[in-house]
């Protein structure tokens, strides 16, 4: 009897439940319209029936890359539309949810949560890293230059710039190449030798479409330590002149006194002054300079190879110098270069062979054995008689008497040196007087064939001589002085070569 009891219990119960879902019907989601891409301005949901607002307010939310919209509900009967504030944009996913908050105007709950996905990427394939250089774990025995990495597809560059992270930090610039997907990170500061460095690439690295590196890649690799010492060479740079290396197993001759000294090193050096390594016999003054703006600055810049020894006045023609090197000038790693080297340097570059005054004469305009007197500052304070004596003409009437002045000067036998740069002579050669009534004035120079000169001109040991006249108006009212005859060093031949050092002689004048 009790058995029958529930059987009639239990089909009591069934048939109440089967009558209310009849009556009261649950709440459902019959279709949900979404953006099929950017632009699109809301979603729409259809309900199965007129929806309550107050609930829908409370069950529906929209998320953009799993972050809540913030927008606008619009709901009649049982339609409801969202729009966001902002709008869908490109390259991001976005989800509909509604919680079983949702009721309808008779106050039916929604059966269960429904869920809505859609996105507006063009593709959905997580970029990934390819390789890179240098590789995980390496070991390098110098600096690397770059740090190179590629990646499966094109990558947002912004996003690289968040995600990118090396330890411990050094400068960097960066530059993509390969449509933004290689991307080379170049270290702009000395990077520390035995330093294990790691790279890392976070989650935030984008592709184009929005979609993140999977997980984190990192890297590592140990800047080693160098042990090879640095080679250098020294190289003897002119002008524009093709670069010559020197040697210090030979006399290194021709050398132009205008010369400047390059040291090439096959590795940026570590020191920031090297003058203490290096000297010359005999001393000259000497400017020497590392290419500093560049050496700590790009290990690899070829720049920072660099050191450039600037002599601050010409050598001396003909001179034999001895530049030492020595054992103390470092790479980056603090090897030094191998032992001392001298190098012998003999400045005699033919071509550059400096003006030698070698003779000059005064023709005083006497017939006599004594007519030209010899200017030589080896005899300093002679008597000079000057041409004509006051007597010979009317003071004020007639023109005073014009004389000449010869040098004989010792030039380079190179075939491009002809002769004396009349400019430079014009503004080199000087004659200044103490004497009240006494003057002369130069008028002119002339180059002139040796032949034609009114002495004997000695033949030159080596080189080449020429001739040079200079013409003088003399005014000699017999007042007895001094005169002095000078030639600077501003005076040059035609290949600009000077002279060698200035020439002066004073003379007594007697009238």
């Amino acid at each position: 009897m009790r058995i029958f009891q529930y059987v009639i219990i239990i089909l009591v119960i069934l048939l109440l439940s089967a009558c209310e879902s009849i009556l009261f019907p649950p709440l459902e989601v019959v279709s949900v319209s979404v953006p099929e891409g950017a632009g699109n301005d809301s979603v729409s949901i259809l309900f199965s029936a007129d929806v309550d607002s107050a609930s829908i307010s409370k069950a529906l939310t929209v998320t953009e890359d799993g972050v809540g919209m913030k927008g606008t509900v619009t709901i009649s009967g049982s339609s409801v539309v969202f729009t966001p504030i902002k709008g869908f944009v490109l390259n991001k996913d976005y989800e509909v949810l509604v919680t079983t908050d949702a009721e309808d105007t008779k106050g039916n709950s929604l059966s269960a949560e429904y869920h809505k996905r859609f996105s507006t990427r063009s593709e959905h394939t997580a970029p990934a890293v390819v390789s890179i250089t240098p590789s995980n774990d390496s070991s390098l025995s110098v600096s690397p230059e770059a740090i190179d990495i590629v990646f499966s597809e094109p990558v947002d560059v912004p996003s690289f710039v968040r995600a990118f992270s090396i330890e411990p930090f050094f400068p960097f610039v960066h530059t993509f190449t390969g449509d933004d997907t290689h991307v080379r990170i170049v270290p702009q500061e000395l990077l520390k030798i035995g330093q294990r460095y790691t790279i890392t690439v976070s989650t935030s690295l984008l592709d184009r479409a929005g979609n993140a590196l999977p997980e984190a890649f990192v890297s590592t690799f140990l800047n080693g330590t160098d042990l090879t010492p640095p080679i250098y060479k020294l190289l003897a740079v002119t002008g524009t002149a093709p670069e010559r290396e020197l040697s210090d197993t030979i006399n290194n001759a021709a050398i132009p006194p205008d010369v400047e000294l390059l040291l090439r090193f096959d590795e940026p050096i570590g020191n920031t002054s090297i003058n203490s390594f290096i000297s010359i016999m005999p001393p000259v003054s000497m400017k020497l300079t590392i290419n500093e703006e560049h050496m700590n600055s790009v290990s690899f810049d070829p720049r920072a190879r660099t050191a450039l020894i600037q002599f601050t006045s010409r050598l001396t023609w003909g001179e034999t110098y001895e530049l030492t090197i020595r054992n103390g000038i470092t790479d980056r790693a603090n090897n030094k270069i191998t032992g001392d080297k001298v190098y012998k340097i003999i400045c005699n570059d033919e071509a550059k062979r400096p003006v030698t005054i070698v003779k000059a004469y005064f023709d005083r305009l006497k017939p006599s054995a004594d007519r030209y007197f010899p200017l030589d500052p080896n005899t300093p304070y002679s008597t000079l008689f000057l041409p004509v004596d006051p007597g010979f003409f009317e003071l004020g009437k007639t023109p005073p008497p014009q004389t000449e002045i010869y040098f004989i000067m010792n030039v380079s036998s190179d075939t491009a040196v002809t002769e004396i740069s009349l400019v430079s002579a014009m503004e080199a050669i000087r004659i200044s007087l103490r004497a009240t009534h006494t003057e002369m004035a130069i008028k002119r120079v002339e180059n002139i064939n040796i032949a034609s000169l009114p002495v004997s001109a000695p033949p030159a040991s080596s080189g080449k001589n020429i001739a040079l006249k200079v013409v003088v108006d003399v005014t000699n009212q017999a007042d007895p002085g001094f005169v002095t005859f000078s030639v600077s060093d501003k005076l040059t031949d035609n290949s600009h070569n000077p002279l060698i050092s200035p020439w002066e002689v004073v003379c007594n004048i007697d009238p």
